[in-house]
């Protein structure tokens, strides 16, 4: 493929996909929910529940964070790979739980996502179109299928701003080893995306860019168990949100699309091993599916372009001393980017799918927590793609 056709592939590509199909375009790992400096410090377990409010003091938290992400992409026909950071900070969460005779309610606003990446920088007007080879849905340096050329970094130069908000209330009630959750929410997303052509190997004629600025409403509910005095299990489902937007092509073609966040199915357990020592695991099943609303066949040989759901694990361990807590865990983020469902070769120029560095990331955690009714937590989770850094102050009264 000659450069100038592939900058006419290039082109086409928005034209086929969704808005929330940023996440493989841009090569950035997207979050949909949101974890407290506790609870991150512990492997993100134990967050989302809303029957884990039930009993709890009247207080008020308000957490901050700063997060830096990096995109990873293929820089050469040789599969030598180029990063892009990016950080975002601000406040991340505030809560006020208010205790009633028979219930417990907590009002509350949370931010977990805040996103601005941009590609555009890896490209420059010298770069060249590289060969590399499609087998099994994935590009190789090796030839062992169909060649495709490409541009080197494989990604799309794009601009994109993401911010969802939720702001919600939650009721629960307990009674006996049993409490029962549920919230519900209202939920902002906020999305400025922009295709930008003018520094690729032939000057495009137009650009593409999407805005999307929508709200829904969403909910969540749950239940715990106390098993015994030092063990105690959790369940909990959150649905995801619809979230409408238009994408413009050039100045006279509109049409509308659709973001669409996952549901989340959550399992957990958390054992008093010791006076001082918890430890606590969760299993997430992750409805990513969900993020394409139709089956779509994009690919002219019926190789199927969507999103596969993904289970992720978390453990993570608390110890206590006086009014001291230490925190450590790990979590696993399976691989969840656009793929071919099916496995199928896909022809350019759609392969570039695939050359979205698509990976498991493996978490590590740490943090600590210290006071009596003023409490201030500090947490960080490491990815290999990722660092998150939280801080919260809890104050109860």
């Amino acid at each position: 493929m000659r450069p100038r056709i592939l900058a006419v592939a290039l082109l086409l590509i928005p034209l086929a996909t969704h808005a929330q199909e940023i996440e493989s375009l841009a090569g950035v790992r997207l979050t949909f929910e949101n974890a407290g400096a506790r609870a991150l410090a512990m492997g993100s377990t134990g967050k989302a529940n809303p029957a884990d409010i039930a009993g709890a003091k009247r207080s008020f938290a308000l957490e901050s964070r700063r997060r830096t992400i990096e995109g990873r992409y293929f820089s050469d026909a040789s599969l030598n790979t180029t990063g892009i950071d990016s950080t975002t900070n601000g406040v991340s969460s505030a809560s006020l739980i208010v205790p009633m005779p028979h219930t417990t309610w907590a009002f509350f606003y949370e931010e977990p996502m805040n996103v601005e990446h941009s590609t555009a920088s890896a490209f420059n007007k010298s770069s060249q179109a590289s060969v590399f080879f499609l087998c099994n849905a994935r590009l190789s340096a090796t030839p062992c299928g169909p060649a495709v050329y490409f541009p080197t970094p494989v990604t799309y130069p794009l601009d994109t701003s993401l911010r969802l908000q939720r702001y919600g209330v939650t009721t629960a009630w307990s009674r006996g080893p049993l409490a029962i959750g549920a919230s519900v929410r209202y939920e902002r997303f906020h999305q400025k995306s922009a295709f930008v052509f003018s520094n690729l190997v032939v000057a495009a004629p137009a650009g593409v860019d999407e805005t999307t600025n929508d709200s829904d409403t969403t909910y969540s509910a749950g239940a715990t168990w106390k098993l015994s005095k030092n063990a105690r299990i959790g369940a909990s489902y959150a649905s995801g949100g619809a979230f409408a937007g238009t994408r413009t092509f050039a100045p006279d073609f509109v049409r509308p699309i659709e973001f669409r966040t996952p549901s989340t199915l959550r399992g957990n357990v958390a054992i008093d091993v010791l006076p001082q020592l918890t430890l606590a695991a969760d299993v997430v099943r992750v409805a990513y599916s969900e993020m394409v609303h139709s089956r779509r066949d994009l690919f002219p040989q019926g190789a199927e372009l969507g999103y596969e759901d993904a289970t992720e694990l978390h453990a993570g361990a608390e110890y206590r001393i006086g009014n001291v807590a230490m925190r450590t865990g790990w979590w696993r983020d399976p691989a969840h980017a656009l793929t071919s469902l099916n496995g199928l070769d896909a022809p350019p120029p759609f392969t570039i799918a695939a050359g979205i560095i698509n990976e498991a990331e493996n978490h590590v955690t740490a943090g600590i927590g210290f006071g009596g009714k003023t409490r201030f937590d500090a947490a960080i989770d490491r990815g290999s793609r990722s660092t998150n850094v939280v801080m919260g102050v809890t104050t109860t009264f």
